[in-house]
């Protein structure tokens, strides 16, 4: 004769791989939190760069009269800027600000466990109940904190994703803001060349003369 109120085996064949489903989900996004992380490298690094490009225009920069190429010079100059602010705000949020959800430390687990055993010391099968309801605990944290992290790692994700696009955008803007610049005799050092070059060039013809 069967007894209903009979507690079943807690680790059946279904219920341990669902078990297992969750525990794998799990590691799977605080792997890949890891991931994102080291992903964080190359666009600091290209920001960093970006911003010296930036300071290399300003500090070599050097006025002779206003033309459509200096005009064209400050209007890419201004939104590249502009860009790359998008894309440091958009770094900034992938990288600071990220909370992930932790299953409880193992003596906090192991205290709940012993609860659970003397709370059901008294019923039958003691130990099926222990393992039924903390493995329930193990679950239900697994689904919280693996949910939790998953959005979290889609957010970074997208996040970095929009941030490489728009450097790879600034940089297309500074490329031609340094046509502008070098073109249009902009660059205080070209002056300097050229006052030699014509210096030279009398020198040779004085020679010439003599």
């Amino acid at each position: 004769m069967n007894d209903d109120n009979e507690v079943k085996p807690v680790y059946t064949v279904e219920n341990k791989e669902i078990f297992q489903l969750y525990e794998k989900m799990y590691f799977h996004e605080i792997d890949a939190r890891e991931k994102i992380n080291s992903r964080l490298q190359w666009p600091l690094a290209l920001i960093i760069s970006l911003i010296g490009v930036l300071g290399l225009f300003i500090h070599n920069f050097h006025h002779h009269h206003f033309s459509t190429l200096e005009i064209a010079f400050w209007i890419l100059f201004s939104v590249s800027i502009f860009a790359l602010g998008i894309a440091i705000n958009y770094f900034r949020k992938a990288w600071i600000n990220n909370v992930y959800s932790m299953i409880p430390w193992l003596r906090n687990s192991e205290e709940y466990r012993q609860i659970l055993e003397e709370t059901y010391k008294d019923f039958d099968k003691t130990d099926q109940l222990t393992n039924k309801f903390f493995s329930q605990y193990l679950i239900d944290y697994y689904i919280e904190c693996s949910t939790k992290n998953a959005e979290c790692n889609d957010r970074r994700s997208n996040d970095l994703n929009k941030t490489g696009i728009t450097l790879l955008v600034t940089a297309f803007i500074l490329l031609s803001t340094a046509f502008c610049f070098y073109f249009g005799e902009l660059n205080k050092s070209a002056p300097i060349q050229n006052q030699k070059t014509s210096a030279y060039s009398i020198h040779l013809t004085g020679e010439n003369h003599g």
